[in-house]
């Protein structure tokens, strides 16, 4: 069962502090970055099922709104410009790994192992230009980081009848390289990427980012995904440290919103960014 994330009042403190604006919704509260200068995307809940949930809006987005009431499913099923499933290689990258798989969540869980896995996470890979946020960019790649590698899984989802969509938080990771923390000049990861896939009328969240030799390297668990379950990132690594600490919820979404992304990777590390070439050992995949 897919359970809201739930922040500590040390959570609501921290986001009011960052100027974000917090918003009830039940138990769950989110938080919304207040960018002034950027026309806010919707924060969307469009694929969920029978209903749409618009948090922010404005005169752009109306159309789109009342086109995902009418039809949730589908939107969760098309392809984007950044989800392009129908993109030759990644069709091909998602029939050849789910086979001849029955059920969705069996082929949800294929595709989880294989972004998983097949692909080493380097957040020096980090790269800004549009074009490297589309899936068909993605697929051919040895390295990417956790929203490339989100968007690669919710696109072959969707290509082989998995309805999915994106989700992002941002999230403070205790178990960072120095070299790379004195880089970001943060322990918070803005905009953390993840998958949700509707597996029998539920909403699943699974976080492929981190291959298991890169957490076998720095001691964190290993996230499995059975499709039944949600798989996010463990808040404590195997020797009992803090790891991941959820943050803010920054909602899902039936595409990949590049440009609030990179307004919040701005606000929140400089324009510089976080890519470029890297001598951090911490994350380079081992020699053959």
């Amino acid at each position: 069962m897919s359970v809201p994330f739930r922040f500590h009042d040390s959570a609501v403190a921290d986001a009011a502090t960052r100027g974000h604006l917090p918003i009830a919704r039940g138990p769950l509260y989110i938080y919304r970055s207040h960018l002034p200068s950027v026309r806010r995307r919707t924060v969307s809940s469009a694929c969920r099922a029978g209903t749409t949930v618009d948090l922010v809006t404005d005169s752009t987005n109306t159309q789109a709104s009342t086109s995902a009431q009418s039809s949730p499913k589908a939107r969760c099923l098309a392809p984007t410009e950044f989800l392009d499933y129908d993109d030759p290689a990644v069709r091909h990258f998602a029939e050849s790994t789910v086979g001849g798989s029955a059920t969705e969540r069996d082929r949800a869980v294929r595709l989880f192992y294989a972004v998983r896995d097949g692909y080493w996470y380097d957040p020096y890979s980090s790269d800004r230009d549009r074009q490297a946020f589309r899936a068909s960019n993605i697929v051919d790649g040895e390295r990417s980081w956790c929203v490339p590698k989100s968007i690669l899984l919710t696109a072959a989802a969707r290509a082989v009848d998995v309805p999915a969509r994106l989700g992002f938080a941002d999230v403070r990771n205790h178990l960072q390289s120095e070299q790379l923390k004195a880089k970001m000049g943060t322990d918070l990861f803005a905009f953390h990427g993840y998958s949700e896939f509707l597996l029998d009328g539920t909403w699943v969240k699974a976080s492929a980012a981190f291959n298991v030799e890169l957490c076998q390297r720095f001691g964190t668990k290993v996230l499995e995904f059975d499709g039944t379950t949600d798989a996010l990132l463990h808040p404590f690594d195997d020797a009992g440290n803090r790891h991941m600490e959820y943050i803010t919820d920054r909602g899902s979404f039936d595409d990949f919103p590049y440009e609030e992304m990179l307004a919040t990777f701005d606000e929140v590390y400089g324009s510089d960014g976080l890519g470029g070439a890297s001598a951090d050992q911490a994350f380079e995949p081992p020699s053959t």
